[in-house]
């Protein structure tokens, strides 16, 4: 470059710097780097086995709306009706429980005491921390076989048994898929009135017809 030319380019490059300022003057690398540190994060969604991956490598599980539960009202009153609604709704309070991992309500109609309502809590939190679910899965009373006061020694409460039709689901329990099959069982809770509620005071499930 002549010194004629250099002094024109100085001139020019000066012009454009007061005119526009500094970033209109810089150069064409300087505007590629530039976009490419702008450039938006990906959106890209990870997949496995048909699951979205979440960022810690579970998957998620798949979106449904499930409705909270509610308490027939004929169920308050103690009686074989009233023992028997308990059941079915504490039945549906623990499908909910394991569709959605809230298990608010179901610990709430469940006694202290009951060892058949602290497992079943207790496995679906452990699902649900550990970065599981259980996809599908619902409960159909197929008949109630007895629903019947237990005696004096257990006081205020009644004994109901229900065939129970489980459905087919799928359970995440990470890293794996598990595929759980249709099944029917015999349900026997012991209810306890108390202060005009019902309480699941015990529970056991066998898979003997009887």
């Amino acid at each position: 470059m002549t010194l004629n030319a250099a002094r024109r380019f100085a001139i020019i490059v000066s012009a454009c710097m007061l005119t526009l300022g500094a970033s209109a003057c810089s150069t064409g690398s300087g505007d590629s780097e530039q976009s490419r540190s702008s450039a938006p994060p990906s959106t890209e969604v990870r997949m496995s086995g048909g699951y979205v991956m979440n960022e810690d490598g579970t998957l998620q599980k798949p979106e449904v709306d499930v409705p909270a539960p509610v308490l027939d009202p004929a169920a308050l009153e103690y009686s074989p009706e009233g023992a028997e609604l308990a059941a079915r709704h504490f039945l549906a309070l623990t499908e909910y429980a394991w569709a959605t991992g809230d298990t608010n309500t179901l610990k709430k109609m469940s006694d202290e005491s009951c060892g058949y309502c602290t497992s079943t809590l207790g496995r679906v939190i452990s699902t649900y921390n550990s970065g599981g679910w259980v996809s599908g899965l619902h409960y159909t009373v197929l008949e109630t076989l007895r629903a019947e006061e237990v005696g004096a020694s257990h006081p205020s409460t009644f004994g109901v048994q229900l065939l129970v039709d489980t459905s087919s689901s799928i359970g995440y329990e990470p890293p794996q898929i598990v595929e759980y099959e249709n099944s029917t069982s015999n349900l026997s809770l012991f209810l306890r009135w108390s202060e005009n509620e019902w309480h699941v005071s015990g529970g056991s499930v066998s898979d003997e017809i009887s």
